[in-house]
C-alpha cells in the first residue's frame, strides 16, 4: 500500500515544521541538529532512489523524492527550534496558506484568457 499526499514544497516544509513544533513540545529533551537534518536527509533520498529504481519508477519520480526530503526535514529541523509560543501569524501560515490573499490585491486591468471560448 501506497500512501499519497498531493502537497506543493511549501506545504510539505509547513506540515513537518508544525509536527516537530508539536513533538518538541510533549517532548523538550528530544532534539534534531545539523547532523540529524544531513544524515536523514541523505540516507531517506538514496532509499527512496533506491525503491523508486526496483519499481521501474525513478525518472518520474526522481525530483519530487529530491524535494519531498529536503522540505520534510528542513521543516523538522525548524520546527525542533521554534517550539515556543504559537503565534497567529505562524498558525495562519500552517492553516491557512491557501485562503490567505496578497495586501495588494489591486485589480488588473488585463483581459484573462478564455480558454473554453469558441
Amino acid at each position: 500500500m501506497v500512501h499519497v499526499h498531493q502537497e506543493t514544497p511549501r506545504g510539505v516544509f509547513n506540515r513537518y515544521r508544525r509536527e516537530a513544533m508539536a513533538f518538541k513540545r510533549i517532548h523538550p529533551e528530544a532534539h534534531f541538529n545539523l547532523y540529524d537534518f544531513a544524515r536523514l536527509t541523505v540516507m531517506n533520498i538514496l532509499s527512496d532512489l533506491y525503491h523508486a529504481a526496483r519499481e521501474r519508477v525513478l525518472w518520474k519520480n526522481v525530483s519530487s523524492i529530491f524535494w519531498f526530503r529536503l522540505m520534510q526535514f528542513h521543516g523538522t529541523r525548524l520546527g525542533y527550534r521554534e517550539s515556543g509560543q504559537l503565534t497567529p501569524q505562524l498558525r495562519e501560515t500552517f492553516y491557512y496558506a491557501r485562503e490567505r490573499k496578497p495586501k495588494d490585491s489591486a485589480k488588473r486591468n488585463v483581459e484573462p484568457i478564455r480558454y473554453n471560448k469558441q
